[in-house]
């Protein structure tokens, strides 16, 4: 297993799971929004749509679990997105 080196920042390479993301909240939307105007193909509009924001969190996740077990980030990574998810949350 390789380790990065304390002295470089990693910077992960782009990804197309924010598209995905979005392209799966409106699909969630447009579907739900179609079921509450009595529209009977909304229900399953909004079920794709869900589905493929799961798939994405899931997805998107594993890719930085992965990079983490790879060894590609060191403790300032940690700290960073330690304390970036404090801040989302808190």
């Amino acid at each position: 297993m390789t380790h990065a080196s304390h002295d470089e920042y990693y910077v992960p390479h782009g990804t197309n799971w924010p598209i995905i993301g979005t392209i799966g909240l409106t699909t969630l939307f447009v579907g739900f929004s179609n079921y509450l105007n009595g529209n009977g193909v909304g229900t399953y509009v909004a079920l794709a749509g869900l589905a493929i924001v799961i798939y994405m969190v899931f997805r998107w996740f594993g890719q930085v679990i992965d990079e983490n077990l790879a060894g590609k980030y060191n403790s300032q990574v940690d700290t960073s997105f330690r304390m970036g998810m404090g801040w989302f949350i808190f």
